[in-house]
């Protein structure tokens, strides 16, 4: 009795059209490996569904790990620890009753530490994901400006230099300089820039409005945006402006809709 070979029953087309498939997936596994690996780049996905604890993932030293997603939903929680931050306890950085992700969307956290997500509640169904981009922690090489801010040439409003100060590096305070007292937590400080809004102190119910702001120094074709604006609601928004005397510019296709009765002011609009 004749025995035949294993795939000797088979449509040579269709070995050769499934052994393709197969070398083609194989080309893009090691080429998208080939990629990561080139570029110090690699995706996690932290997933849990259900009323789970979640498995803790490792930030290497040397690394830095990016949120590029967490999808916060039914109660779920995305938990963060290193032994810089608050003595190495988990603490929870975004989810129910707490930040959201558009918060936490691209806030980097150097290695080590680690990430781990809580579906939440059986009850909800959870099914939670949170991504990581994980890349080298490469040093700067320009010392002198690497925790610089910067006030731009020709700004046009005045300009605050803020002293914040955070124990998590996710929530914010401001400070005042000076000296600190010991405490119990690490605490971790920046310095960053803001615009000072500038008072309006009139809006004509015309077409198009026109603001009337003290010294303004804008010129025609800025952007700006305005808000607080009582009475003549339609001044509140993003405008491209012309520029009508050193007090006053109108806001481009505009038409009011009330009389001014107060309030108001302007910022730069990215």
């Amino acid at each position: 009795m004749n025995v035949l070979p294993p795939f000797a029953s088979l449509n040579p087309l269709s070995l050769m059209n499934t052994l393709r498939l197969f070398r083609n997936f194989v080309f893009l596994f090691f080429a998208i490996f080939s990629l990561q690996t080139m570029f110090g780049v690699e995706y996690k996905i932290l997933r849990e569904t259900g009323n789970k604890g979640g498995v803790w993932y490792q930030v290497p030293d040397g690394k830095i790990a990016e949120i590029e997603y967490f999808n916060f939903q039914d109660r779920s929680t995305l938990y963060f620890k290193s032994p810089e931050v608050a003595n190495g306890a988990e603490i929870i950085i975004a989810g129910y009753g707490f930040v959201n992700h558009d918060q936490i969307k691209g806030v980097r956290f150097e290695g080590p530490c680690e990430f781990k997500v809580n579906a939440g509640h059986n009850s909800y169904g959870g099914n939670i994901i949170c991504i990581l981009k994980i890349t080298d922690n490469i040093p700067e090489t320009n010392s002198i400006t690497k925790y610089a801010t910067v006030i731009p040439e020709n700004a046009k409003t005045n300009v605050s230099v803020i002293l914040e100060q955070s124990t998590d590096l996710v929530n914010w305070t401001a400070a005042n300089p000076g000296d600190f007292t010991p405490s119990s937590s690490k605490r971790f400080f920046r310095v960053r820039t803001a615009n000072v809004p500038v008072a309006i102190t009139g809006a004509s119910n015309a077409a198009p409005i026109v603001i009337t702001s003290a010294g303004h120094g804008l010129s025609t074709g800025d952007a700006i945006s305005v808000s607080g604006v009582a009475g003549n609601t339609a001044a509140n928004g993003v405008f491209t402006i012309t520029k009508v005397d050193d007090n006053s510019f109108s806001l481009n296709g505009t038409t009011g809709n009330a009389a001014y009765t107060s309030g108001g002011t302007w910022l730069p609009s990215p």
